[in-house]
């Protein structure tokens, strides 16, 4: 018995490919509702394995990794009992026609294009060379690449509306990288620095840090840059939050935009996050992309950080009882 599944993801394979008891190949346009009934237009693929050994359950982390893309994974998770559960149904042209569904076709023989997507990469991996990597990883890794979808989720659950989450997924992303560090190394015999006993584990934070990530940026900028987002969120907010309860303001004001759009940017995010929702949100996605960046590495081994990208706020002031109101469009 075959064990089949449709999944709505913007990254397809150009053509079929068959990697470790599972065979993946393009669909057509679909449409999934979400939990709100919003709908979004995507291509989609279908996996498959010859029976049920839980190898798309497991895989379903990786792509989803891969195509920097919730959206394949909670379809996958749905229930299914409601009409907005993330049901993957066909495309209607005659529903939406002038939609177009996001895709981007690959060749999955080198992937790394459409997984660093926006950014020249040279290196040359394919998607059989990564699903094996991924294979080989540890429960630790698992642990965190959940997390690291965890982290995100935590934003969008109903059950969370009278809190903003923020700081929490600060918390969930930087355990999700410190699981990666090194393991500790431990004094053998009393510690004359600290005094301790045999056998306590020693700090060497910065060295472990260094190793898993700062070490590995060869550009001076673009380490400073993920250097600046990752001592605010780590100093700043995840030791405050796991040691005080700290969380952010009940209701965080939204800075003045101008008509257009507004970049918020890694300083404007981390000098602004306690006071502009719009940049805490950009700092919490900030340091999403350096988890990610983390946990590909850690199945390519390439070093490959490019620089964090901000979010955008597009804006546009109207008019209402000759008062004039400004509406956020998207971000």
């Amino acid at each position: 018995m075959k064990n089949i599944r449709r999944l709505p993801s913007y990254l397809v394979p150009t053509l079929a490919i068959e990697t470790e008891g599972l065979k993946i190949a393009r669909a057509g346009s679909i449409t999934v509702l979400d939990d709100w009934n919003r709908p979004h237009w995507s291509a989609s693929l279908t996996v498959e394995e010859d029976g049920y050994h839980g190898k798309i359950d497991k895989w379903i982390y990786m792509h989803a990794l891969l195509a920097d893309s919730r959206l394949p994974l909670y379809a996958f998770q749905a229930y299914g009992h409601t009409y907005s559960d993330f049901n993957v149904e066909d495309l209607d042209t005659e529903k939406y026609p002038k939609v177009t569904a996001r895709e981007m076709r690959l060749d999955f023989n080198s992937v790394l294009p459409g997984v660093y997507w926006g950014h020249e990469i040279k290196d040359v991996f394919s998607y059989d060379e990564i699903y094996k990597a991924y294979l080989k990883t540890d429960d630790i890794y698992l642990a965190a690449l959940k997390n690291y979808f965890l982290g995100q989720d935590v934003d969008f659950n109903p059950r969370l509306r009278s809190i903003d989450p923020a700081y929490w997924q600060v918390v969930i992303l930087i355990s999700a990288m410190e699981a990666l560090l090194p393991k500790p190394e431990f004094c053998k015999g009393k510690c004359e620095a600290c005094g301790k006993g045999v056998n306590h584990p020693i700090n060497n934070a910065d060295k472990d840090w260094k190793e898993l990530l700062f070490g590995r940026i060869k550009d001076k900028e673009i380490r400073k840059q993920y250097r600046l987002i990752f001592d605010v969120a780590r100093s700043e907010i995840r030791n405050n939050t796991v040691h005080n309860g700290l969380m952010p303001a009940l209701i965080i004001g939204r800075g003045s935009l101008n008509d257009g759009v507004t970049e918020y940017t890694t300083k404007k995010a981390i000098e602004e996050y306690k006071s502009d929702n719009y940049s805490l949100e950009s700092l919490v996605d900030q340091l999403r992309q350096i988890c990610r960046y983390v946990l590909l590495n850690q199945l390519i081994d390439r070093n490959i950080f490019p620089p964090l990208k901000g979010i955008e706020v597009h804006s546009k002031t109207i008019h209402a009882n000759s008062s004039p109101v400004t509406i956020t469009l998207d971000f």
